[in-house]
């Protein structure tokens, strides 16, 4: 091995850049992934740390350990979704500040009561009204939380408190933004390519084992074929699963075009498919696939299909063959002209014709053999045959799409509704969203009377612990709140016992906490990527964070006690949390499954009128003999297609 190649594999192993067939499969494996997460997100706490406590910008911020607290929340698996999220948090808690800034400076809210609670449940109606995702919402409530708490505890506040919780909080996603970029980084682009590759070459295995049981003569040894294909086909549905959530969420945020420049040159070469348009092919393929799957569920293994698969045993042998050399030269890492690749296709279109003509042909001499014995023809014996031949066909075109060839690239433009200038100032109520949002009001409401209450306040410490539990564990369903309030609870328990442990082994001194917290952060980083434990384990990293490094003020029983009194207001709020989730507008994950499948129902009966509108168009204008369609006419059956 050359001193280059050991550099590009060091290369494509650090930046996550890496081919599917490559035979170091340490490289692909989801434990080197998470331990690369895991490295990030250690790193984002200890440049964090180092900006809030160990440089000047300590003596100008209060709070400093949300900068380390909103590093660890912020920072995601792949840059793109980091960066979504710490925009969305930023674009919320940026004009939350100059209200809240607004408002500390018009209005007296230490000890005053009837005036805090107002503005804090008006603030929380508006915050979970605006906020679309559930990651900025909770923190944007933690932030309103944390404001409010400040200044009506204690009388001497900094003029500035709501821009110092700004600067926390962007100093906090500005690291882990960057250490998302630099440390390991796994861009969404470079991973919905992995899927692809992947997908592409176990759809090509998949597809191979249904044409084997379409040969198979026996219906036993087909269905043997066939429970293979399915074994592939769920390990496909799970790499599938999160392509489309990073395609729509996280890939535009990305300088897609650029990376796949500078780490897929070859592919320019031979294909012009974009990332979205990669992930496109794959789903296509895949339904494709799942057709002919289901079409040769559907065959009768009778004497017309053994005569069939007789004549087709040769032909399908080299199809399957060119169908392999396809999909290889999609995702080889070797350089491949694009000369080659047509050829490729050509062979595999080739192929297909020969398929198709043996096809017709025995069909042929089974239709005339039935005429000429007087047999009644069986319908059951073709309809499955001729869809499974079709889906064939509409395999291959699809793959004799990803092929560059300039003179067939459409170059018209697509029509685009034009926009009215009242268009941009429509406001339209959201009654599911207005609700939810009066929900998330009443429950925060209730919290902050631990808070706020003279009585209740001084019997649990300032009751901080409940009001932020209650920002941080809600749901737009019941079954989801009680799932992540359940989670929650079990996070603060083990982050609690190791924070205690902390405290019991180094006290306050901030570098030995930090090495302490160090291999904490590393364990639940790693385990942040594994399956039911993404809502469990930042719970957990973060609780010690906030416990070891800093409270939200004063220093109300410090030491031990404090973590002993946080695990109380937490299972307090929990427990008040799961109760006001079911009272107040109860919302059922069955109920929103079946308003979700009717306003799906409604889109596709919407999309099948509109087809319906365009045929009806095209087909008047073949009745009027006209020749040639009108280039407005052509464009808007186009943007209705």
């Amino acid at each position: 091995m050359t001193l280059s190649s050991i550099c590009r594999s060091v290369v494509k192993f650090y930046f996550n850049c890496h081919h599917v067939e490559s035979s170091s499969l340490y490289v692909h494996s989801a434990f080197t992934r998470r331990l690369q997460f895991a490295c990030r997100l250690v790193s984002t706490f200890l440049i964090c740390t180092f900006v809030g406590y160990g440089t000047t910008l300590s003596a100008y911020l209060s709070h400093q350990f949300m900068i380390p607290n909103s590093g660890v929340i912020c920072i995601q698996e792949t840059f793109g979704h980091t960066l979504s999220t710490a925009l969305h948090v930023s674009l919320a808690i940026i004009p939350l500040s100059i209200i809240l800034f607004i408002i500390q400076h018009l209005v007296v809210v230490y000890h005053n009561y009837p005036i805090g609670i107002v503005l804090i449940l008006s603030s929380s109606f508006c915050i979970s009204y605006m906020c679309k995702t559930f990651q900025t919402r909770k923190l944007t409530l933690l932030f309103n939380a944390l404001f409010f708490l400040t200044i009506f505890n204690k009388e001497k506040v900094q003029s500035k408190l709501a821009f110092q919780l700004v600067a926390n909080y962007i100093i906090g996603m500005f690291v882990a933004v960057l250490a998302s970029m630099l440390i390991f980084p796994l861009f969404a682009t470079f991973d919905i390519e992995n899927r692809v590759n992947y997908c592409l070459l176990h759809i090509d295995q998949m597809h191979q084992f249904v044409l084997q049981a379409f040969l198979c003569e026996d219906e036993i040894k087909a269905q043997v074929s066939l429970a293979r294909a399915r074994v592939v086909e769920r390990r496909l549905h799970k790499t599938m699963s999160q392509m489309r959530t990073r395609l729509l969420d996280e890939v535009h945020l990305e300088p897609s075009r650029l990376l796949q420049r500078i780490c897929r040159r070859r592919k320019k070469t031979i294909t012009h498919l974009n990332i979205k348009e990669q992930a496109d092919l794959v789903i296509s393929l895949m339904f494709h696939v799942c057709s002919l799957q289901s079409m040769t569920n559907q065959c009768l293994f009778n004497k017309y299909h053994k005569n069939l698969v007789e004549k087709l045993q040769s032909n399908f042998s080299e199809f399957t063959a060119c169908q392999s050399k396809v999909i290889s030269a999609l995702i080889s890492p070797s350089s491949i002209t694009r000369e080659v690749f047509h050829h490729t296709l050509n062979n595999l279109q080739a192929a297909l014709d020969s398929v198709n003509a043996i096809y017709k042909q025995v069909r042929i001499d089974h239709i005339e053999e039935m005429i000429e014995t007087g047999a009644k023809i069986q319908s059951e014996d073709h309809l499955s045959h001729a869809f499974f031949f079709f889906q064939l066909g509409a395999i291959v075109r699809i793959l004799r799409q990803t092929i560059v060839n300039d003179s067939e690239l459409d170059t018209t433009k697509t029509m685009k509704q034009k926009k009215g200038f009242g268009d941009y100032f429509k406001f339209q109520l959201d009654w599911s969203k207005i609700s939810s949002a009066i929900k998330s009001m009443i429950i925060i409401g209730v919290g902050s009377i631990f808070v706020m209450v003279p009585s209740l306040a001084n019997t649990f410490a300032n009751g901080q612990w409940i009001l932020i539990g209650l920002c941080t564990t809600q749901g737009d369903t019941v079954g989801g709140a009680l799932t992540s309030m359940k989670m929650r609870l079990i996070g603060i328990l083990l982050g609690s016992m190791w924070s205690y442990a902390i405290y019991l082994a180094v006290g306050e001194v901030l570098y030995k906490i930090c090495v302490m917290l160090v291999p904490w952060l590393f364990l639940f980083g790693y385990l942040k990527l594994v399956s039911h434990w993404d809502f469990l384990a930042p719970v957990a990293a973060t609780t010690p964070i906030l416990i070891n490094l800093g409270q939200t003020y004063g220093d109300v029983l410090r030491e031990g006690n404090y973590v002993l009194l946080r695990i109380e207001e937490t299972i307090i709020g929990i427990g008040l949390g799961a109760i006001l989730t079911i009272l107040i507008f109860p919302t059922f994950a069955v109920d929103m499954l079946k308003k979700n499948i009717q306003d799906t129902l409604k889109t596709c009966c919407h999309a099948v009128e509109s087809i319906h509108s365009v045929y009806d168009h095209l087909f008047q204008q073949q009745d009027s003999k006209q020749q040639s369609i009108d280039v407005d006419q052509h464009e808007e059956t186009k943007f209705n297609i």
